[in-house]
């Protein structure tokens, strides 16, 4: 249990202390499960497009966390572990005004190590502006996350049926006993002949119905989680059927145009890894592809009327 009589409250103590309430004054949408569970689907699904063939020394989990997260990750020569891979800070600039070296702090080497690019280490980036996935992984988890709630308020709101006003408080609570035992199952209940005055006509209860099905809009809620993964696949390049809607009437253009959505962002990534590894081979693998990263799923464009040339050279497309 936190203990809320000692400042500071930190956020941590904050989220906890207001999502244990029974009725939540709002949604909260940032640093909950939901958020976590959502962005750590996000941050692996990123992962996902290419497969990368590592030394045995290095901890691929290791690698790939630190490679998306921050967008890039240091490779050092040590006495001890021999060539790995390093966490690293960015440190002053060259003439492009690109990062010239990198600090390495870490309890089980003689750190700091201030080592420079090119020449006494190399740096592998996932981006040309060495950033990671996490602002597009926060961005969409919370899409998601909001969208969760959403539905699962509409789930819960759908239940009620039927509202009654009652003209006591035990009449109220009579007709509470008559819902609980009703949803438990029983098959009968028995209610005083006095809620239901045939002679004078007057109840002394009045009862609302609520038609659900135009407060029901959960299979809505879904269509969009749907959609908003589908906007994240396309950014990271996995296929998917962001045209699925409207699959009746898509036309050539259309998917040619989704494909080539896809594809533009993960091809960077693919040509980024790729040139960085090579420069990994190169001073610390004597050239040989000791590092590299090929796609986990070869890239298909759909099949349309454009489809290669009889005589193209094998693997070029027909524009």
């Amino acid at each position: 249990m936190v203990n809320t009589n000692r400042p500071p409250f930190y956020y941590d103590y904050q989220n906890v202390v207001n999502g244990i309430g029974l009725k939540p004054s709002t949604s909260h949408v940032k640093d909950n499960q939901a958020a976590y569970f959502f962005k750590r689907q996000l941050l692996q699904r990123a992962m996902s497009p290419f497969i990368f063939t590592l030394p045995e020394n290095w901890d691929r989990d290791y690698f790939l966390y630190v490679l998306y997260s921050f967008g890039w990750i240091g490779v050092i020569n040590t006495d001890t572990f021999g060539v790995i891979p390093q966490g690293c800070a960015l440190r002053g600039y060259n003439v492009f005004y690109e990062p010239r070296e990198i600090v390495v702090t870490n309890p089980l080497l003689k750190s700091p190590l201030n080592l420079v690019i090119g020449e006494t280490c190399e740096l592998v980036k996932l981006e040309p502006d060495f950033r990671g996935v996490l602002d597009m992984v926060n961005y969409y988890g919370d899409l998601l996350a909001l969208s969760y709630e959403s539905l699962n308020m509409n789930i819960a709101n759908s239940k009620l049926a039927y509202v009654f006003a009652a003209n006591s408080k035990s009449i109220a609570e009579t007709f509470k006993k008559l819902f609980d035992t009703i949803q438990g199952g029983d098959l009968m209940a028995v209610a005083d002949k006095k809620l239901f005055d045939d002679i004078t006509g007057n109840k002394p209860w009045e009862a609302v119905f609520n038609d659900l099905s135009k407060n029901y809009i959960a299979l809505d809620i879904i269509e969009t989680m749907r959609d908003i993964n589908n906007m994240f696949d396309t950014e990271i390049g996995i296929d998917n059927n962001s045209v699925a809607k409207k699959r009746e009437r898509v036309n050539t253009a259309e998917v040619e145009a989704n494909n080539a959505e896809i594809y533009t962002k993960v091809d960077m990534w693919l040509e980024s890894l790729q040139e960085s590894f090579k420069k990994v081979n190169t001073m610390f693998y004597g050239g040989s592809d000791k590092c590299r990263v090929e796609w986990r799923k070869e890239p298909e464009y759909a099949e349309t009327d454009n489809k290669p040339a009889d005589n193209a050279p094998s693997g070029e497309r027909a524009i």
